[in-house]
């Protein structure tokens, strides 16, 4: 879930493939990024010189959807909007797979399409002069102020992790080695 901020290392790049559901809505394991979309997307509408969260930010976004719905792509379409006014960059194409699509337009075509053809505009992206580590910070950091006021519920660990973080960290350790003695063991 995007929303596990304290489980990733921020990043400058980001790859987004979403669908619409029922009436334009994201997908049951998108709904809260997409609440994170919408928030941004009406503060840039109320105060288009608000802050621009995620400058510095590239995505490439690829959505997917059935034109036989009147609410086709709409979700893609305001996650993509959102991000821009944000101040995130999209690299390459916008990626729009239909599933009524037929021919060149059938969409595991072009799924395959957009994989094939995103991977330049990501290395261009990925040999740039990275972002500091404190500009990712005050981007992880906005992003969470704007988390907190749309999910009051909204938890954050700040990394210090504390004694459960530790606690956990040194039992997966331990875990992952007991797996792989166990699996030489058996190999002999």
């Amino acid at each position: 879930d995007f929303l596990e901020l304290d489980k990733c290392t921020w990043t400058r790049l980001m790859v987004i493939i979403t669908s619409s559901y029922g009436v334009g809505q994201a997908p049951l394991g998108g709904y809260r990024y997409r609440e994170l979309c919408d928030f941004l997307f009406e503060q840039h509408e109320k105060d288009a010189a608000s802050k621009k969260v995620l400058e510095g930010l590239s995505f490439a976004l690829c959505g997917l959807g059935d034109s036989k719905y009147t609410t086709f792509f709409q979700n893609p379409k305001r996650i993509d909007d959102a991000m821009h006014m944000a101040g995130a960059q999209r690299v390459g194409p916008l990626g729009k797979a239909d599933a009524s699509g037929t021919g060149k337009e059938k969409q595991g075509t072009v799924i395959e399409d957009w994989m094939q053809g995103i991977w330049p505009h990501l290395a261009k992206v990925v040999v740039q002069e990275p972002l500091s580590e404190d500009r990712l910070k005050e981007m992880q950091m906005d992003t969470v102020k704007v988390c907190q006021k749309i999910n009051p519920d909204f938890e954050f660990d700040d990394g210090s992790g504390g004694a459960k973080g530790m606690i956990l960290y040194y039992g997966l350790a331990l875990l992952v080695a007991i797996l792989a003695a166990l699996f030489f063991y058996l190999q002999q």
